[in-house]
């Protein structure tokens, strides 16, 4: 068994050289701490974990949520594990939402979301571009109860990443299309106004040797587009990691651009751009800092009011940053920092006199002044430090991290979420295992069962019950080992979906929430395309004679452990058949 320890994983030393970085991005801002490697059919990779704490990324606020990254002891032979909510957006009291990313038992990262209906959060099932490539989510907005974006990005061969843009219709979540521009792009920040006005802002590379230039992207109800942002003249770097709309003329996005001042690489410094409902413009912006100084958050509680959070350095060690505009400019105001090193990832406010911000310290705006504020009591072995907050009232606010805090207008206190894990499989005996949601394509196994384990962080305790949208439930327990539980399926008809959920999964670290993940049955789909075609039977016929290996298993339909003229057979069979 491995134990789990905080860390501040972030990207890279401000200190250091700022190309460095740059040439990097594109990989260490999705795959953080660990890197994945030689990805087989069934998502089989390997993993190296770098258990190092890394100070904070001077280019964005992004992987905020690496400062929720979780690292395992790997002496333990434990090859990865990350669990990372980043962002949180609350509708109503009864409905909040917190996206990130998990990392599946291959050590790829995929999306993760959770829900809180008024009672208890819940992992809802979220679509990821792949299961066997890098999927992740840096932050989500609502504009209603049944419409919420979530933003991240996509990276298919390990340095060229994608936009990746996720919408809830008020049932599901599915992967809307959304542009990309030069050779890398990235999403950190998304802001609504309503459903046809939502913005989201990122970073992308012009070419693979070249700086990272400003993104931003706006959604007027039916399709995304890249809308033109400025980026500083002369500058090595722009990024933004945050927005926040108060109107559909009266939008700002933070971030941080990057001087030659002399500097190694150069100097991070603070960005700022404005939209007046025509243009996006730069507007100056303070620099405390002659090493760096970073943006990671913005929210506005009024025209005359906005406020946006991050980090300065104060010659030895960073420290929190937060600037106020006051309706005509920007300026640095005082922020505590009781740490040897803090950063801020997020802000929000309920009015104009009480304002919440996150990171390594909880701090709150009464009006008159920022105060450090105590989170919830807490003795285990995660990070108390928040990645996000957002507030439905003044009584009624959530910062989620590693763990849900919750605040009552009194105190923060511990809400449990449900327990870190690293996936779900389709198992049929005797075969390799199906990365979910990935689609399975073999034959039922012993009893016309399928077999659907779920792998968590930590041992489990008990699971309240467990239920199938489609098929029946044929058993379910603990095991095989102590951190899984698997649910034998039987019935699911083929080409239909079914998702199947565990209800209140309890962990050795009192975690506690529902769980749940999605299945498609089509037999025949050797390619994973959601189809059954020529391609498949192509693909199968290719294989015949083959003994079955990690990348050839998906032929393999009977579970003969060889892939033979009858699985040729079935696939020619099913010629098509397709997911709805």
């Amino acid at each position: 068994m491995f134990q789990v320890r905080p860390c501040r994983c972030r990207i890279f030393d401000p200190r250091a050289s700022f190309s460095f970085v740059l040439g990097s991005i594109g990989v260490l801002l999705t795959v953080l701490s660990f890197s994945a490697n030689s990805a087989s059919e069934s998502g089989e990779t390997t993993s190296s974990i770098n258990p190092v704490q890394m100070p904070s990324a001077a280019h964005v606020s992004a992987r905020r949520r690496a400062h929720s990254t979780l690292l395992p002891d790997t002496t333990a032979g434990f090859t990865g594990n990350i669990n990372a909510l980043s962002g949180v957006a609350c509708p109503s009291a009864s409905d909040c939402w917190a996206a990130g990313f998990f990392a599946n038992r291959s050590g790829v990262s995929q999306t993760l979301i959770e829900h809180w209906d008024g009672a208890a959060w819940s992992i809802v099932p979220s679509p990821d571009r792949s299961t066997m490539q890098i999927n992740a989510l840096t932050s989500i907005a609502c504009a209603s109860v049944s419409d919420c974006w979530a933003v991240g990005d996509f990276n298919g061969n390990g340095s060229q990443a994608e936009t990746l843009t996720l919408h809830w219709n008020g049932a599901s979540w599915s992967i809307v299309p959304s542009p990309n521009t030069g050779f890398s792009s990235t999403l950190d920040g998304v802001a609504c106004i309503s459903p046809s006005d939502c913005w989201a802002v990122g970073r992308f590379f012009v070419n693979s040797a070249s700086t990272i230039q400003a993104l931003i992207e706006h959604w007027n109800g039916a399709a995304w587009s890249i809308v033109s942002s400025p980026n500083v003249s002369g500058s090595l770097g722009n990024a933004l990691a945050g927005v926040s709309c108060l109107s559909a003329s009266d939008c700002w996005a933070v971030g941080f651009n990057n001087v030659n001042n002399g500097m190694p690489g150069g100097a991070p410094r603070t960005l700022i751009e404005h939209w007046d409902g025509s243009s996006w413009s730069v507007v100056s912006s303070p620099n405390p800092s002659a090493t760096y100084d970073v943006l990671t958050g913005v929210t506005c509680p009024s025209a005359s009011q906005c406020w946006a959070v991050g980090y300065t350095n104060n010659g030895n060690a960073s420290q929190t940053l937060i600037e106020l505009w006051n309706g005509n400019s920007w300026t640095a105001v005082n922020s505590p920092s009781p740490n040897p090193n803090d950063f801020l990832f997020s802000v929000t406010c309920v009015s104009s006199s009480d304002c919440w911000t996150v990171g390594d310290v909880i701090e709150h705006w009464n009006g008159n002044a920022w105060s450090v504020v105590p989170p919830a009591p807490y003795s285990g072995p995660y990070s108390t430090a928040p990645n996000s907050v957002a507030c439905v009232s003044p009584s009624d606010c959530w910062a989620i991290g590693p763990l849900g805090q919750h605040w009552d207008g009194m105190s923060w206190s511990i809400v449990p979420t449900p327990p870190p894990f690293n996936g779900v499989v389709s198992r049929v005996a005797g075969m390799f295992d199906i990365d979910l949601p990935d689609t399975e394509c073999r034959k039922p196994g012993i009893a016309g069962n399928y077999q659907v384990i779920f792998t968590f962080e930590n041992d489990l305790t008990s699971v309240a019950g467990v239920s199938a949208s489609t098929g029946t439930v044929a058993s379910h327990s603990i095991g095989p080992q102590p951190n899984q539980y698997m649910v034998n399926l039987a019935g699911i008809p083929d080409a239909h979906y079914t998702t199947v959920t565990l209800n209140l999964v309890h962990d050795s670290q009192d975690f506690i929430g529902n769980v749940s993940s999605s299945m498609g049955v089509l037999i025949g789909d050797t390619t994973g395309d959601r189809v059954v075609n020529t391609s498949d039977v192509v693909q199968t016929k290719s294989r015949i004679g083959q003994s079955v290996t990690a990348t050839n298993f998906r032929s393999d339909l009977n579970g003969t452990s060889s892939i033979n003229g009858s699985d040729a057979a079935i696939v020619k069979s099913s010629i098509g058949s397709a997911l709805p």
